[in-house]
């Protein structure tokens, strides 16, 4: 991840983006997140605690990077990605079919 961002570093950019339906902020220490990453790799499913432990981990790592470098954070909080059932099957995903929203209606919609 930090050969990712260093490379985007050389290359110009200053702003990490990230889509989130929810935020996330579960106490976690490095030894469960490493459990969490080698029970994955071995094909085991985390539950709901261990997702948002990882996931919390994530951004704070991302975060740390991002302020080491002097980069800005945004945010696009409520995304509900891939919701244009047409373009998907045409294009793929993550091909600007996004939007944001209310997710407890947009994502019946």
């Amino acid at each position: 991840m930090l050969k990712r961002h260093d490379f985007f570093h050389a290359m110009g950019c200053r702003l990490s983006v990230h889509g989130l339906e929810e935020f996330y902020a579960r106490d976690y220490t490095d030894a469960a997140i490493d459990t969490i990453f080698h029970r994955v790799i071995d094909g085991l499913q985390p539950d709901e605690k261990e997702i948002c432990q990882f996931k919390t981990a994530m951004l704070v790592e991302l975060g740390i990077m991002d302020w080491e470098k002097g980069w800005a954070q945004q945010y696009h909080y409520g995304a509900l990605r891939n919701n244009n059932s047409r373009m998907f099957s045409t294009i793929g995903p993550d091909t600007g079919y996004d939007s944001i929203g209310d997710l407890t209606t947009a994502k019946n919609l």
